[in-house]
């Protein structure tokens, strides 16, 4: 910590000279820093596509992992372990997503997880889990929207983009069994 050292000027006015001078500040002894900052700031990370192939709008794995990891840097976060979610021909028994939390609930020192973006494609079902660890104490952080679920007014944010994504989700399948059902009924018609 520094101060400026103060100094009676020619006129007699107090002022200052513009030298500084350092000033003692407490020394404690304590774990390095390096380990101490990575200790407590231990996360996952989570990315996932929709598809195998990627459009303009949705950035490939690679690129989500690698923007999560320029994230995590600029916050003095450390990645334990990354869980991707590729799309499959077949419905698996756990996804990689129920993987990361079982093994979030096992590993205590987890403060919480990283995710490429809010409108990441997870089911409101997922949202409810991820809603309730928040509410025991872990983190979340959206690497694209710069956001973290540390502040309440960050967190009504993450919320509130949330429901715009579980909404578009919905009405995205209602549209397609719409669809479905009138091609349906056009192919009778014929």
């Amino acid at each position: 910590m520094t101060k400026l050292k103060k100094l009676k000027n020619n006129n007699g006015n107090d002022g200052y000279d513009g030298r500084r001078i350092k000033t003692p500040t407490a020394v404690m002894p304590s774990l390095p820093t390096q380990m101490t900052k990575n200790k407590l700031n231990l996360f996952f990370a989570y990315t996932r596509v929709s598809s195998a192939k990627t459009d303009g709008n949705e950035r490939s794995l690679s690129e989500q992992s690698r923007f999560i990891q320029e994230y995590a840097r600029k916050n003095n976060i450390e990645i334990l372990k990354e869980f991707r979610e590729i799309p499959l021909s077949y419905k698996p028994k756990m996804t990689q997503f129920d993987v990361m939390l079982k093994e979030l609930e096992d590993n205590k020192d987890i403060k919480g997880i990283i995710l490429h973006s809010i409108n990441t494609r997870i089911s409101p079902y997922n949202q409810a889990k991820l809603y309730n660890l928040k509410e025991s104490g872990y983190e979340f952080h959206f690497a694209n929207e710069k956001l973290n679920s540390n502040s309440r007014c960050m967190m009504s944010v993450i919320l509130i983009r949330w429901g715009i994504s579980s909404f578009y989700v919905q009405e995205l399948s209602r549209s397609i069994k719409k669809g479905i059902a009138y091609s349906r009924q056009k192919k009778r018609k014929c």
